[in-house]
């Protein structure tokens, strides 16, 4: 609250006493409004700390901030030190990224405030920001996109900020943000991001991913089936899990072991190489139907593909029907063959 205040914020938000536990309708449909909640604040605190210290933010009234350099138990000749990490490495190391309900905190939330240890930080879709003592070029202009939502992208404010550095194009890991450019491989890198993390309760597991399924569903253009979207269902049913498979404890009775959300070890899409152009790469041969709560059986409106191009199952009547798979071989070398 005392942060808030000296920001110039006159309402917040806390999941723990904003949502009242003991209300099972209200519970709900807060659970189901969090990707409303978590995009349309100006922004979301994370303490971003290692431990469960519950008694305020380092850095705050009360509460001094842990210095952020080692000093070596062992005599040297003069002194030497290193300096812990800092910057989003430390958000990325620290117990609040292991949980599970902090993922679509962190997905969710278009700007981002980290209260870790030793600093403060910023993160936006464009870039990050940091107490740093030495500041980062700017780096080249990429296109990464703009939150859902925004209007506009910032054209110069950005460039002069002390310590702030716009995201580069490539080689960030794992994309946290929802933009109007998210799609099937972002997806998939973050089911095998959230089946990593922990939960207190096995039932919470699709509870704490509805909120970025919502929001996954306005950019995707497709509903989720127990997690899973509905138009990519092809993709998406192909996941296998790194330990052997058994049922989640505690789910509904009704939740099927297809769902990636049944599995209680953490999932891999193992199929996907690096490029990530191959989640396309597949073929239907099925039609797939689904016993809806509200419609009844119907037929699930997955892509229906032939490699690397949409095209409907009854297209296939014939061996002579089917196009020439074009590829090209991990050695460079151009192959065509058929399907059947």
């Amino acid at each position: 609250m005392l942060l808030c205040k000296q920001l110039g914020e006159n309402y917040l938000w806390i999941d723990r006493f904003c949502i009242i536990q003991d209300d099972p309708d209200s519970k709900h449909g807060q659970i189901r409004g969090m990707d409303r909640i978590y995009r349309c604040a100006n922004f979301t605190i994370m303490a971003a700390l290692s431990g469960q210290e519950a008694w305020g933010l380092p850095g705050l009234v009360g509460r001094p901030r842990v210095s952020s350099v080692y000093k070596p138990a062992h005599e040297l000749e003069g002194e030497m030190r290193e300096i812990k990490p800092s910057g989003l490495s430390a958000a990325e190391t620290c117990t609040w990224n292991t949980r599970g309900w902090t993922f679509q905190e962190r997905v969710l939330s278009t700007r981002r405030l980290y209260i870790t240890e030793h600093q403060a930080l910023f993160e936006c879709c464009l870039g990050c920001a940091s107490e740093d003592l030495a500041h980062y070029p700017p780096h080249h202009r990429a296109n990464m996109g703009l939150s859902v939502g925004d209007d506009k992208a910032p054209e110069d404010e950005y460039r002069e900020l002390p310590g702030f550095y716009r995201w580069p194009s490539i080689g960030r890991g794992v994309n946290y943000h929802i933009t109007e450019n998210t799609s099937l491989p972002d997806y998939l890198d973050w089911v095998t991001n959230y089946t990593s993390r922990q939960l207190s309760f096995g039932s919470d597991v699709m509870n704490a991913f509805s909120g970025i399924g919502n929001a996954l569903g306005q950019v995707l253009g497709s509903r989720l089936i127990f997690c899973l979207p509905e138009k990519f269902l092809v993709q998406a049913l192909m996941w296998t899990a790194s330990d052997d498979i058994e049922m989640r404890t505690g789910m509904p009775a009704n939740l099927p072991s297809w769902s990636w959300a049944s599995s209680p070890s953490k999932v891999n899409y193992r199929w996907i190489t690096e490029d990530k152009e191959d989640c396309f790469c597949v073929i239907s041969l099925v039609y797939f139907h689904f016993q809806d709560a509200k419609e009844g059986l119907r037929k699930v409106k997955a892509q229906e593909w032939w490699v690397e191009r949409e095209m409907p199952i009854e297209d296939f009547r014939s061996r002579e029907d089917v196009p020439p798979i074009e590829t090209i071989t991990t050695k460079g070398f151009g192959v065509q063959h058929y399907g059947g």
